[in-house]
């Protein structure tokens, strides 16, 4: 059981669709973790996860996902942002009321 009680915050359980394929990041994960690598560290895919805690600048990347966890982090600037990125990312589909 995880001392996590924030549903928010455990780790997603993965699921491996294709072995061999080599974008199947799951896959690739499983197959580190296989030859004797620890647990954490190989293919993080949770920007909270505890491996990144040490990161530079991590609490910027997390302020983006909770910015009421992080106050004093500057958010992105999206009116900088490609309109295939701001739709692919973020979901914004109309650039008006971007600042």
């Amino acid at each position: 059981m995880s001392d996590i009680s924030v549903p928010e915050f455990l780790e997603p359980a993965y699921v491996i669709e294709d072995r061999f394929d080599e974008n199947d990041v799951e896959a690739r994960q499983a197959a580190y973790e296989e030859n004797g690598a620890p647990a954490d560290g190989a293919f993080v895919a949770d920007i909270f996860h505890g491996a990144l805690s040490g990161a530079p600048r991590i609490d910027m990347y997390r302020s983006w996902v909770w910015p009421d966890l992080y106050p004093d982090e500057r958010q992105p600037v999206l009116k900088n942002w490609s309109d295939d990125d701001l739709v692919f990312f973020c979901g914004i589909y109309n650039r008006e009321g971007i600042k």
